[in-house]
């Protein structure tokens, strides 16, 4: 249905041609490829030659050989754009924007349904699941800022489908991606959910955040809880973390750390993400959800400090289903005004611009062999708090018609 011809055996010449969603690995029956992670901590696939016998279903799954097929699935569909927030405060304040995950997740498993969705594993390692269980929503709630191991989802969803169980897929569009193709069919008794994507992060500046906390604080990571609203609500949203010792880290995301690095600087973002293949309207998902950015300069009355979701119902299913649920409070606006006339929606519609890579290399290097506080100040924080003085002045003073 939406595969086409490729060549045998998977082979990546180029790192921006590969996004990391692992269904290759999944598809292939002779247990042929190996996960294997590079030098900046970002894995890839590799082929046991041994073991293959060419038979292509590696590369028929590829998002990214397969993008121009996958991005045509809803191109007659026209894209509708809510702000949305649930009703229930708590669950707004304890999400990472307006609920939106909580409100579709909890109504599709307590009518039946499987949901699959990230998870920290492993202190602090990032792995999708497959759940119909509500407390394990719980875990899968929330931004995780690492991009999650999915090996294993493509199979167990397409089990769960294939013996009538109902399944509704959340993670990021490429996975997403990944998943339309490995199934090779839309089931009607699938959903699929894909996230506003900015890019996705190397785990080797994670880890060494991890170590950096535990060391500051003498003390293991006990929780990790990315846009926190606590302190300063959703537009001033703060990195939390619990210690073993009961201690408590919350520094605002600008002067966090790993945020710093995984979305003000993108200094180690995957190389997939300056190519990306999914920054495409609508999107291929049956519903897409994120941060409403930049609600303030179109609807001043909408905005929220417990935060604002985006909704885009990108097929007649995400449209049957939304229109079932009475958890949230929505609000429509036009596409042309919601996204592509709003600066702060930009990740939903262009890639990532490539950062210095020689001052990425020189970052890595050092990261192998100094502790994250002294990369930080070595490579990073005075560029990007010059940076960040710059365009605070320039939001004043101009609006957010320049922000970059």
């Amino acid at each position: 249905m939406y595969r086409k011809e490729t060549r045998l055996m998977i082979n990546i010449q180029r790192k921006e041609d590969c996004c990391g969603c692992g269904a290759c690995v999944d598809a292939c029956v002779k247990k042929a490829i190996v996960w294997k992670p590079d030098y900046e901590g970002f894995s890839y696939p590799h082929v046991n030659t041994s073991k293959c016998v060419n038979c292509g279903l590696c590369n028929k799954v590829c998002p990214i050989e397969n993008s121009d097929a996958i991005n045509a699935l809803n191109a007659t569909f026209e894209p509708v754009v809510f702000a949305a927030y649930h009703k229930d405060e708590n669950i707004r304040l304890t999400s990472t924007s307006g609920g939106a995950f909580w409100g579709l997740a909890e109504s599709w498993v307590k009518n039946g349904g499987y949901v699959a969705g990230a998870v920290w594993v492993d202190h602090f390692k990032v792995k999708h699941i497959v759940t119909n269980s509500i407390e394990e929503l719980q875990r899968i709630k929330g931004s995780k800022y690492v991009q999650s191991d999915a090996r294993g989802m493509y199979k167990e969803i397409a089990r769960l489908l294939k013996a009538g169980e109902k399944v509704l897929a959340t993670g990021l569009p490429c996975q997403m991606a990944a998943l339309r193709q490995f199934l090779y069919k839309n089931y009607e008794n699938l959903l699929v959910v894909d996230l506003i994507c900015h890019s996705v992060t190397s785990p080797l500046p994670f880890d060494k955040y991890i170590s950096y906390l535990e060391t500051k604080y003498g003390s293991e990571v006990l929780t990790f809880h990315p846009k926190n609203k606590e302190s300063g609500g959703w537009h001033k949203f703060a990195f939390k973390a619990t210690f073993a010792n009961g201690e408590t880290y919350l520094r605002h995301a600008a002067d966090d750390y790993y945020c710093i690095i995984s979305y003000r600087s993108s200094i180690l973002c995957r190389y997939s993400c300056f190519e990306c293949h999914y920054k495409h309207f609508p999107q291929p998902s049956d519903i897409t959800i994120g941060d409403f950015w930049g609600i303030e300069k179109i609807d001043h009355t909408w905005d929220s400090p417990k935060g604002v979701s985006k909704i885009m119902l990108n097929t007649p299913k995400g449209s049957k289903y939304f229109k079932t649920l009475d958890v949230f409070d929505t609000k429509v606006y036009d596409a042309e005004m919601a996204i592509f006339q709003n600066p702060r929606s930009w990740p939903m519609i262009r890639s990532l611009p490539r950062c210095d890579m020689q001052k990425r290399e020189a970052f890595v290097n050092d990261l192998h062999e100094h502790d994250l506080d002294y990369c930080m100040k070595k490579h990073i924080l005075l560029k990007t708090g010059l940076k960040h003085k710059i365009k605070k002045l320039i939001k004043k003073y101009v609006g957010y018609k320049y922000y970059w």
